[in-house]
């Protein structure tokens, strides 16, 4: 391990979350989404006691007993799929490196200087 490399991982946490940076991140001005009015629907139907009750909120076929109900349209797609498929490969345990790699540039920015100086980590 290089001195480098050493010395980053004997700091603590937080001198590495202080605001100590200018660079904008991507997160800044972003605010939560407004719930999804279907989850509204979905805990509704939960909540209801009536035998009778029909969720309105899935786009999933159900049968008399309220099982779901795959379409033989649905059964024939998954059949092609599964015959079009000629490989089984595996990614690495931590995720794919270029996405990974991908996924905190979005995060953080490319010029970012967690990014540069490579002390973030991601799975």
């Amino acid at each position: 391990m290089t001195d480098d490399r050493l010395e980053r991982e004997q700091r603590t946490e937080t001198e590495y979350l202080q605001p100590h940076d200018p660079t904008p991140s991507f997160w800044v001005d972003m605010t939560p989404a407004e719930p999804d009015p279907v989850f509204g629907l979905i805990h509704g139907f939960l909540a209801d006691q009536n035998e009778k009750k029909v969720l309105l909120g899935v786009g999933a076929y159900r049968d008399d007993n309220g099982k779901p109900f795959l379409l033989e349209c649905v059964k024939q797609a998954e059949r092609n799929i599964i015959e079009k498929q000629v490989e089984k490969e595996y990614s690495f345990p931590d995720g794919i490196p270029s996405f990974r790699k991908k996924a905190r540039e979005l995060a953080f920015g490319k010029e970012h200087p967690t990014i540069k100086e490579d002390r973030i980590c991601n799975m």
